[in-house]
């Protein structure tokens, strides 16, 4: 049995490895010159765009050089911008925009052959799965409304890689307070470790119900107390559910009484905010509309600190710009005051 799960994990992280690895950015170095400008190289992001970088004094004319050749067709950019070019103007000895980029947006993987006129003709490959969020964000004809950019949506059909690891090895039973579409409690059980889900009732929820998951989910009206006797469960996991609960106090003080050893919550980290505004990066889960609470470290650890025996926190789903990084999650480990206490948070978060 062990052998088996090991072999699974194995597979599974391979797997998440290559499917990131499709995923990073593609850069082509060109260093081509013509009159009055330069094509310096191409980018190919994972939203499928490919990203076409120079400088040109005429920005038109850098965009009719430009051409896209998919399935027998040539397509011109979806969008030609000037940006910022220092080094240019520096050597020209002129203020102003000189840098000059062409974008090709499409959702379609495979082969393309960019075609600059006089130049040379480049093979890209757009990403399988490319912009299969927020596609029309990016060239969307309507002036979109904010409901249409921080909304909300269904509850995702797969647990995050460190939300699996703090709570796999758990004391079982484990129930999960908010448990979506399951993803958790299929997870776990998967791994023969015995889990269990509450969540509200409704149409959405019922429909993303994973099948393996629905004989161990309870659907219920939202209220508190919550549907289970005290200490009904050694361990008891909410993961990105008190930010969207107007009174999360009490139920907070239900996770601690249907609980007998643990409970580990996780909620998104609003100090991400400060670190990213200096970079311009805005964490957009963060700002997600149902959002009505919003927590740091300091903050958390006032609101778990009441009952419980010790609180440890880590910080989980790390973004990476510039030489920035932060991180979107905190994730706080509750021992509480009742017979053996569990593993410490660091023997949890090693990776199995």
């Amino acid at each position: 049995m062990k052998g088996s799960l090991w072999l699974r994990r194995l597979l599974r992280d391979a797997r998440d490895f290559r499917a990131l690895r499709r995923r990073r950015l593609e850069a082509i170095e060109v260093r081509f010159a013509f009159a009055g400008g330069a094509i310096d190289g191409v980018r190919v992001f994972s939203d499928g765009t490919i990203s076409v970088e120079g400088w040109s004094t005429n920005l038109t004319a850098f965009g009719e050089r430009l051409r896209l050749e998919r399935d027998g067709r040539q397509l011109g950019p979806t969008h030609v911008f000037r940006t910022r070019r220092p080094d240019v103007e520096h050597a020209i000895g002129n203020k102003g925009l000189f840098g000059a980029v062409g974008e090709f947006i499409t959702d379609d993987p495979g082969e393309a052959v960019l075609s600059i006129a006089d130049g040379p003709r480049i093979v890209v490959r757009l990403p399988h799965g490319a912009a299969t969020h927020y596609a029309t964000l990016r060239n969307s004809d309507r002036v979109l409304g904010r409901q249409e950019i921080y909304a909300s949506g269904p509850p995702s059909p797969v647990i995050s890689a460190e939300t699996l690891t703090l709570a796999r090895r758990l004391p079982p039973p484990v129930l999960d307070v908010g448990c979506g579409s399951g993803a958790l409690v299929a997870a776990l059980r998967a791994e023969g470790i015995e889990a269990y889900g509450l969540e509200l009732q409704g149409d959405q929820i019922e429909t993303a119900l994973l099948p393996s998951a629905r004989p161990y989910v309870t659907l219920y009206d939202g209220s508190v107390p919550l549907p289970y006797a005290e200490r009904s469960f050694e361990s008891v996991v909410c993961a990105e559910v008190l930010e969207h609960i107007v009174g999360f106090e009490a139920v907070i003080a239900e996770l601690y009484r249907v609980a007998r050893t643990a409970v580990l919550v996780t909620v998104p980290d609003c100090s991400a905010i400060p670190r990213g505004h200096a970079h311009f990066v805005v964490p957009w889960h963060l700002l997600e509309s149902t959002h009505v609470n919003f927590f740091n470290q300091h903050s958390l650890e006032q609101c778990l600190r009441e009952g419980a025996a010790s609180i440890e926190f880590a910080r989980v789903g790390e973004v990476r710009c510039d030489s920035m990084s932060f991180y979107t999650s905190l994730a706080a480990f509750v021992s509480l005051q009742r017979q053996e206490p569990p593993a410490r948070l660091q023997d949890l978060a090693v990776s199995s």
